[in-house]
Parts: structure tokens; sequence; C-alpha cells
């Protein structure tokens, strides 16, 4: 008989991080668990943290699955080998260096049950140094799989719990690399599922790591990022496109490009960055300029535009985003800052 819900872990040198990860795993008031522990060929001693952590719940030993990658792939790849051993009902996807409340798993469960939902989605809370923050993931009463497709409610898949079918479903599609991977998972399943549905409290702590890729700036690094999520977006894209999402979810499906090609806006001063911006998904420039009935025009998309195409943004940022001059949310959408491992609109 299955587990009724498979955590699956992606671990990676998380070894400041994963023993309270592993805590908030093994004391689950859902006993009908599996835990499955991903680790990408960590350099550090995370997956011997967790072992060590795991001798102070014997209970839990039989429930507990160890993959360990010999070379690292990538945080893509190495869910999904987790997803490929999962055997639960619904599957949670955490990452190492987070953690979670106590009753999350009994929460999402009985919700889902409850509903017959494919897809449960909870609010979070932000783990600062100094604070914690509750945040909303969606907008209460609205339909939530509505939410996700047109990119209102956000896009994180560690607060969701997905029926375990929808991954096996041939029509799902994964991502290849890490930028973007939870914006793929989270849209394809939920455009897959028959119902989803939002529980609007707070149960996954979300942790600042000042260390994460989300947090560097330097030109390489955002060229890869740039790269890495123009495969994943044009990947999600054509998976738009097969399953006729376009026409209903347009908004959604505009805000994917602009999120993509936006990564560039910090490293715009530079001529040939801001040529790679403008040339990357094109069809956005006239949008932005000209608008359409799901985005109007306005004078301030126009300033934007221009600002951008001179190479104004990086030197006039807090002007150009200040009340007066601040363009549509689909064209400031996620942009890379430096406040965090990741940055929502």
């Amino acid at each position: 008989m299955c587990s009724k819900i498979s955590f699956v872990v992606a671990v990676y040198n998380v070894s400041d991080y994963i023993v309270r990860c592993a805590q908030s795993l093994f004391e689950q008031t859902l006993d009908d668990i599996e835990i499955i522990f991903c680790d990408d060929a960590s350099t550090d001693n995370s997956v011997q943290l967790i072992r060590d952590m795991l001798n102070q719940y014997p209970q839990r030993r039989e429930c507990v699955k160890f993959i360990c990658n010999e070379t690292n792939q990538g945080t893509a790849i190495n869910r999904w080998n987790g997803v490929k051993a999962a055997s639960g009902e619904y599957v949670l996807l955490v990452d190492g260096d987070d953690y979670l409340e106590v009753t999350m798993g009994e929460e999402l469960y009985n919700e889902a049950v409850a509903t017959n939902a494919d897809v449960v989605q909870c609010d979070c809370y932000y783990d600062f140094s100094n604070k914690i923050v509750k945040t909303h993931t969606s907008i209460p009463g609205e339909d939530l799989r509505d939410c996700v497709l047109n990119r209102i409610a956000w896009h994180n898949i560690w607060n969701r719990l997905f029926r375990r079918s929808l991954l096996d479903n041939d029509q799902l599609v994964w991502p290849k690399c890490h930028m973007a991977d939870d914006l793929v998972i989270s849209i394809a399943v939920t455009a897959l599922a028959s119902k989803a549905v939002y529980l609007p409290i707070p149960l996954y702590h979300y942790n600042y790591n000042p260390n994460s890729i989300m947090s560097r700036h330097n030109e390489a690094e955002l060229l890869s990022m740039y790269e890495q999520q123009l495969v994943n977006t044009d990947l999600l894209l054509d998976f738009w496109k097969k399953q006729g999402l376009l026409e209903k979810y347009e908004m959604g499906y505009v805000c994917t490009m602009a999120h993509a090609r936006n990564i560039l806006l910090d490293i715009t001063n530079k001529k040939k960055y801001r040529k790679l911006w403008r040339r990357t998904y094109p069809e956005l420039n006239r949008l932005i300029f000209w608008g359409n009935k799901n985005h109007p025009s306005s004078y301030r998309n126009k300033i934007w535009f221009v600002a951008v195409s001179l190479g104004l943004f990086p030197s006039c940022q807090r002007y150009l985003l200040s009340k007066c001059l601040r363009p549509s949310a689909e064209w400031r959408v996620m942009m890379p800052r430096k406040r965090g491992k990741k940055s929502f609109r």
C-alpha cells in the first residue's frame, strides 16, 4: 500500500540548514509518509547530518530513502530522480535549506482528500536573520488554477501538494535546467489538474540563504541564469500552446516571456545586452509600446521601454520604478534583486 505523501527533498551543500529541515520532516504529525532525500553530490556533510538526525527518530527509519548522485546533475534532474522513486499518493517537493511546520503534511493531505483536489497550495513564512514574515501566495476566493496560469499566484513548488499521478502524465513537461524550474513544474502540473485548491494557512518556512544563486549579480552568472531560463521558458511556452492555454491565459504567457528576458535588466547599461534584451521574445517590444486588450498601453510602459533601450535602467532604476513612472507589473516581473534568493513582482 502506498503512503499518503512522499516528501522529496533536494539536498546540495545545505549543512547549515538540513538538520532543521530533517527534524521538521521526521516530526510530521501525518504518520503514513515517505521521505526521500536526493543528494546532488554534496561536497559537505549534509547527508551525514541527516543520518545522524534520523538516529533520534527510529520510528521514521523505515520510511526514509536516500538517493545519492555520484556527480552533480542540477536541481531539476535531482528532483526528478526523487519523483520517480516516490510511491505516495501525493508528492511534496522540499528544498533542503527550508523547513516545514510539523502539521504541513497532515493539513494539506486532509484538504486534498476533503476537496478531491489534485493540487493544494498553502501560504508560507519568509525566514530572515532577524524576523519571520507571513506571506500570502495567492488570492483567497479566486480560482487557484486561473491565478497560477495567469501568473497572479506564486509559482513556487515547495508550498504545493501534487497528486503523484499527475507527475506520471505523458503530457507533463519537466524542466531541463535550474532557472525557472519551479515555474515549469507548477504551471504544467496545475494546467493538467482537474482541481486545484488554495489553503490560506502558512505551513512552509522559506529560509533566506545569502549564498543562493539568486543572490549573485556578476555578469557571467546573470548570463548563465538567462540562458538556463530561456531553455525552460521555451519548453513551457511550447506546452502552453499544445495544451490550448494561450487564449485564456495570455497574461501568464506574456509574463513568462518577460520574466526570462528581464534577467538581463541589471546589465543593460552595456549596448550588447540591451540588444539581446530586445531580441529576446521580440514580440514583447510592440506589446509594451502599443499594448492590446489584455495589456493596455500607457505612457509609463512607453517610457520604460525607451529607458531600458537607452541603457538607463541600471543607473535610474529607483526613479523608473517610482510610483509616477513604474510600468505595468508584467513588464517588471521577476527581476533579480539583491535582497534574497528569489524576488517577486
